[in-house]
């Protein structure tokens, strides 16, 4: 008697002759299965090292088939069911899995066995693929869009170019030492994912969600695309020149290089960057409130706009020559020896900011037109050499100690109630500067221009004002003047000089 599966696989074979969507059987110029062993595997399902090029397999029911080495180069299992199937070693590029027109289901092989098949070029769009078995196979330039590989094994695979674009769904997924090099994952559901050693340089990931993800120290991600990305946990990472524009970090970026990195408008929210490379980085409106940059690099990073309030550690970080215009700096920022040589800190806010025990706060040669430093503790920082405050705001700021020598203080700077005690203003420029009710005790205004500078009620205890320009400056009330400095000022022009 004939086995319903004989008849069932001679049917199939009959009916494929009918289909349109595949060339006949007499008309296969570019593969050649054998029809015999076509045969074979839809009687027997077991068809290992099998020659199945370009078979036309659409629909067919394939669980728990073996076809180990098999070769199913340009094969159409589109709608095939292969839960479980054997399929390692087996040749599969260009194989199509995907749904079509005439047959709108992808094929299944879920749990099915791909370790080093060949699957360069396939077309797996859709196709379920959870929890199947693919270490060490090759992906390259494989169509996966859409595909869902959940808890899927792709350690070692080699998916260079692959396409894993629109809501690839890989929670999960293992795919540690896996090739991703330019491989597009746009949108991809990659939370909880394993990709320990895996290379993910020049890949794009924009959008995808790497929630849990594990991306241990070290991970290569450099040139990568990760805009509007949710991603953390890159302890150590390579992420130098890769595009983060609007992505989401969080946990720790401690040792991360980021160099040339773009994140403009990315949200780093208390995120941990100690020690990490941002050097010439783009973060442009970006989002670091509460962030810790302590000993971070960001020599000729541009952070205009940024936000870097509320505590934000600042500690030791190299900022030389970075563009920090119109950032938010305020609400208690640390910045303890931070490096800000040459930085540009136009119309920044620094109100409240920090520089704990004297922090040796560096600011030589910075650009501070407009900046908000009311408030702010900067005591013993060093402003020398031609600092700009043209039109800074310094309401209350302790400046006590801080080295302002050359600094440029014209254009309205307003240092009302500002501690200048014991600072260095030597060769200043504080041309109709107010500095009422500033405690200059202490400080050292030998060479200044004072012109039409308002000191109305400063404190000027011990205060060293030879040479200085006094023209038209206003110190009404002052205290602490001797009766030698109270006859140079009337001398040299200055008005409302104490009796």
């Amino acid at each position: 008697m004939v086995s319903i599966k004989k008849l069932l696989g001679t049917a199939f074979i009959v009916s494929i002759g009918f289909i349109p969507m595949f060339i006949c059987i007499n008309s296969r110029p570019a593969y050649g299965y054998s029809e015999k062993d076509l045969k074979r595997l839809l009687e027997t399902d077991q068809c290992p090292n099998c020659d199945l090029s370009g078979a036309p397999l659409t629909s067919a029911n394939l669980t728990g088939a073996n076809l180990l080495g098999a070769n199913l180069t340009g094969a159409f299992l589109t709608g095939a069911n292969l839960p479980g199937a054997d399929l390692s070693s087996a040749l599969m590029a260009g194989a199509v899995l995907n749904p079509t027109t005439q047959v709108p289901v992808a094929a299944n092989l879920t749990g099915a066995n791909l370790m080093s098949a060949n699957l360069s070029g396939a077309k797996l769009n859709g196709a379920f693929l959870g929890g199947v078995k693919l270490p060490g196979a090759n992906l390259t330039g494989a169509f996966l869009s859409g595909a869902n590989l959940t808890g899927a094994n792709l350690s070692n695979a080699l998916m260079d170019g692959a396409d894993l674009n629109v809501t690839s769904s890989l929670p999960g997924a293992n795919l540690s030492g896996a090739n991703l090099h330019e491989a597009h994952l746009v949108d991809a559901g990659l939370f909880s994912v394993n990709m320990t050693d895996a290379n993910l340089t020049g890949a794009n990931l924009s959008g995808a969600n790497l929630n849990g993800a594990t991306l241990p120290p070290g991970t290569n991600m450099s040139g990568a695309n990760l805009s509007g990305a949710f991603l953390g946990g890159l302890t150590d990472a390579n992420l130098s020149g890769a595009d983060l524009t609007g992505a989401t970090l969080f946990g720790g970026l401690s040792g991360a290089n980021l160099s040339g990195a773009n994140l403009s408008n990315a949200n780093l929210f208390g995120v941990l960057l100690n020690g990490a490379d941002l050097s010439n980085a783009n973060l442009t409106g970006a989002n670091l409130s509460e962030s810790t940059l302590t000993d971070a690099k960001l020599p000729g990073a541009n952070v205009t706009g940024a936000n870097l309030s509320d505590g934000v550690n600042l500690t030791n970080a190299d900022l030389t020559g970075a563009n920090l215009t119109g950032a938010n700096l305020s609400g208690g920022v640390i910045l303890s020896g931070v490096n800000l040589t040459s930085a540009n800190l136009t119309g920044a806010n620094l109100s409240g900011a920090i520089a704990i025990m004297g922090g040796g706060v560096i600011l030589t040669s910075a650009n501070l037109t407009g900046a908000n430093l009311s408030s702010a503790s900067l005591s013993g920082a060093n402003l020398s050499d031609g600092v700009i405050l043209t039109g800074a705001i310094l309401t209350g700021a302790n400046l006590s100690g801080v080295n302002l020598t050359g600094a440029i203080l014209s254009g309205g700077v307003i240092m009302s109630g500002t501690n200048l005690m014991s600072a260095n203003l030597s060769s200043a420029y504080l041309s109709g500067a107010n500095l009422s009710n500033a405690n200059l005790t202490g400080a050292s205004l030998t060479a200044a221009n004072l012109t039409a500078a308002n000191l109305t009620s400063a404190q000027m205890y011990s205060v060293d004002l030879s040479n200085a320009t006094v023209t038209g400056a206003n110190f009404q009330g002052v205290q602490g003047l001797t009766s030698e400095q109270e006859q140079y000022l009337k001398e040299h022009g200055a008005i409302n000089v104490p009796q």
